[in-house]
């Protein structure tokens, strides 16, 4: 102790305060977290909203897509159908070239019998 200074004795009363004044602080900072917490939660339910409102979209979106896929597949089968569709309706060019080839003989027999 350094000297002429007299050390106060704390008695319970002063112990009182001091504890009272302690909790004080402590409800304070208590209130305060509570607060934040509070705000925290607010801000998680909107991040939460936002995020099912995202992924409403992208499943919309993919529903779209879906029914995109279901037309452009019913377009490569419709496609398939007329392009197998065309040999019904016409003569291949290997049968027409050899028919062609056949007919240019028969011609030139003709034309041989002819005198022509």
């Amino acid at each position: 102790m350094k000297k002429g200074k007299v050390k106060k004795i704390t008695t319970i009363e002063d112990l009182a305060v001091l504890m009272q004044a302690g909790f004080g602080r402590v409800d304070s900072k208590i209130s305060s977290l509570d607060d934040k917490v509070s705000s925290l939660d607010d801000k998680i339910d909107d991040l939460a909203i936002s995020t099912a409102k995202g992924f409403a979209g992208v499943d919309k979106r993919f529903d779209e897509m879906d029914k995109r896929v279901d037309k452009l597949e019913e377009n490569i089968k419709a496609t398939r159908r007329d392009v197998l569709d065309i040999g019904d309706r016409f003569v291949p060019r290997h049968e027409f070239d050899s028919l062609l080839f056949r007919f240019s003989n028969f011609e030139k027999k003709v034309m041989t019998k002819l005198g022509k």
